[in-house]
């Protein structure tokens, strides 16, 4: 009940102070330049670009290990001038080696930003797509503590062991 009565007070607050009509980004481009095509007397102002980043990726983990058979064939065969002796082989124990193999968990990471525009920013040749990657990357670079990550609980591991493989 509570989350439908929030809801309701937000579509009333947003159609309160006139952000109500949804435009496409080009309508909104155009509203900037001819605002009385869309009941106004003055173009957009104050506007907020909301920009949300989330990335599904791969981190290493701690190496596991693999244990790698390995083999040892050893030969002899006898030659003289009289007489020879035919080649024989047996495998000769050999202790398995142990080789490191990389382990990955998958985590989702979010990172968001709000952006203070102007109807001369929007009007560019750019797309509000890239505005928000540019932005993005150039904050995340700034404050790297901004992006929260989090474990999905997925797991990869190169080694065979059992985890799930993606």
């Amino acid at each position: 009940m509570s989350k439908i009565f929030g809801t309701l007070l937000i579509a009333l607050s947003i159609s309160s102070i006139g952000f109500a009509k949804e435009l496409t980004f080009e309508q909104f481009q155009r509203s900037c330049d001819n605002p009385s095509e869309f009941g106004h007397q003055n173009p957009p102002s104050k506007i907020r670009l909301l920009c949300n980043d989330i990335y599904k990726g791969w981190q290493p983990m701690e190496s596991g290990f693999v244990k790698l058979g390995e083999t040892r064939m050893v030969s002899s065969e006898l030659f003289s001038d009289k007489h020879h002796v035919n080649a024989m082989s047996d495998s000769i124990s050999v202790p398995e080696r142990n080789a490191t193999c990389p382990r990955f968990r998958e985590v989702v990471e979010k990172a968001s930003i709000e952006i203070n525009l102007t109807c001369a920013d929007v009007q560019g040749k750019v797309g509000l797509i890239e505005i928000c990657q540019a932005r993005l990357d150039e904050a995340m670079a700034e404050n790297p503590d901004m992006v929260e990550s989090e474990a999905t609980g997925r797991t990869y591991s190169v080694c065979g062991d059992s985890t799930q493989k993606p």
